[in-house]
């Protein structure tokens, strides 16, 4: 039961009451006993269209309303996944720039690739190019196989500028192709490393020929004719596969 409350009320403002000023006047009814329907002064006002009674007050076993206040990340709605966080200081990475670091990965896994290709490529090609020594009178340059099994030089004539000089060997094809064995490509080394071409390739019995072709996996047996000064003395015999092969020297019995 409301509190008696004195001075002017909605209903007893005085002359001018609800009937006007000029309409009857009732008598006067205090608040605390006044009856009929309309709000009374001082009762708390009813809840607005948009707040209903659990804005104020919560019943039952549900989940207490939530409320956000001050600083910090917004509660989690029931019922819904939570976002990915962001990175600090960056943006989610995203689907292309995935893609472009798995081709940049295969680009660059490429070109290792091709690099170890040519440089197994140069190898090959340097081993197959550079002589092999067999021994201290054999040699390979290529696909021919070198084996002096002698040499000697005639003793020069008194007065002549020059001598003749022969190196007996053996030249193995041992490739897959045939070769020419070119006389003029052989050179006969003396002791001061100056070269001489060859002049004539003899075979077995003596008879010139020049040149010769040597079958995969056949062997030739004859002989390098040299001419050199007089007073030279021969040392070496640089031989070749062919005229643009590196040559090896095999050293003279």
């Amino acid at each position: 039961m409301p509190a008696e409350r004195t001075g002017p009320t909605a209903m007893s403002r005085g002359p001018q009451g609800p009937q006007g000023p000029k309409g009857p006047q009732g008598p006067h009814v205090p608040p605390a006993e006044r009856t009929g329907p309309g709000p009374l002064p001082g009762a708390a006002r009813p809840p607005l269209p948009h707040q209903g009674p659990q804005a104020h007050q919560h019943t039952g076993q549900g989940p207490l309303p939530l409320h956000h206040t001050g600083p910090g990340p917004l509660p989690q709605r029931p019922g819904r996944s939570p976002r990915p966080l962001r990175p600090p200081g960056g943006k989610p990475q995203s689907q292309p720039k995935r893609k472009r670091s798995a081709l940049k990965g295969c680009l660059t896994a490429l070109v290792i690739v091709v690099v170890l290709g040519i440089v197994l490529l140069v190898v090959l090609v340097v081993s197959w190019l550079r002589p092999s020594s067999e021994g201290a009178n054999a040699a390979q340059d290529g696909k021919l196989k070198f084996t002096v099994t002698d040499a000697g030089c005639v003793k020069a004539v008194q007065g002549a500028q020059s001598r003749t000089c022969e190196v007996d060997l053996k030249v193995e094809n041992v490739g897959q192709e045939a070769r020419v064995l070119d006389p003029q490509q052989q050179k006969l080394i003396d002791e001061k490393e100056q070269p001489y071409p060859g002049v004539r390739l003899l075979d077995a019995d003596g008879k010139q020929v020049t040149p010769i072709r040597v079958e995969p996996e056949t062997t030739f047996t004859g002989s390098l004719v040299f001419e050199i000064p007089a007073n030279a003395e021969p040392e070496g015999l640089e031989v070749h596969d062919s005229g643009w092969s590196v040559g090896i020297r095999i050293e003279l019995p």
